[in-house]
């Protein structure tokens, strides 16, 4: 006989011959992690439920890959591939920090204008092509985008009490810059000092360095 524990006020016992088995299904109820047996209870998650509105209906949540929570509990930012290889978009809700709810509030799309009146001249936004994967800083301040099919990594900065994004620039593969032939996973150092960018395309690993000031 085996005993699996699962936590301090539960335990699973199954005979050894059945332990390579998975899943198994004991009372009715279907056991399986790797090769250990693991209520579905007790594996802390359930259904709640489901979102697949954005703030617009021609920019929608299409292929959404990547998905980042604000340190603050206070915004979700979703990185949607959508189908076509020009387009993509990042999509931003407002969560409620008591039940989770989420609620659509902004949506950032390639070529967008959206930063006025908060720049002097204001551009489109670019570098949101084919979007894969996305990461924000630990202080809250910036969420970064990896545009697969642009080459490069999209910087929005975040309004900490409303959650909303201004695009603050892109940077790109090519000239003094190198390995970021498309880009898929980024993260940000837990110090806040440095984002670190996957470029599957050029078989590298990227160090980009924050301002924190």
């Amino acid at each position: 006989i085996a005993d699996y524990p699962i936590d301090t006020a539960q335990t699973v016992t199954v005979e050894a011959a059945e332990a390579s088995i998975a899943p198994a299904r004991v009372n009715s109820t279907v056991y399986s992690l790797g090769d250990y047996y693991v209520p579905a209870a007790a594996n802390g998650y359930f259904y709640n439920s489901v979102v697949t509105a954005t703030t617009m209906t021609t920019h929608t949540l299409q292929n959404p890959t990547g998905i980042v929570v604000s340190p603050d509990g206070k915004s979700v930012y979703v990185a949607v591939h959508t189908s076509s290889a020009t387009a993509g978009t990042l999509a931003v809700y407002r969560r409620n920090t008591v039940t989770g709810a989420l609620t659509p509030i902004q949506t950032r799309y390639d070529g967008d204008v959206q930063d006025s009146p908060d720049c002097f001249i204001c551009f489109p936004v670019n570098g949101l092509s084919t979007p894969y994967d996305l990461a924000i800083s630990p202080d809250g301040y910036n969420v970064y985008v990896s545009g697969y099919a642009d080459n490069g990594i999209s910087n929005f900065r975040r309004d900490p009490v409303t959650g909303l994004l201004n695009w603050y620039g892109s940077i790109y593969n090519g000239g003094s810059v190198s390995g970021l032939a498309h880009p898929y996973g980024i993260v940000v150092s837990p110090d806040n000092k440095h984002v670190y960018v996957a470029g599957e395309g050029s078989s590298a690993l990227v160090m980009l360095n924050r301002n924190t000031e």
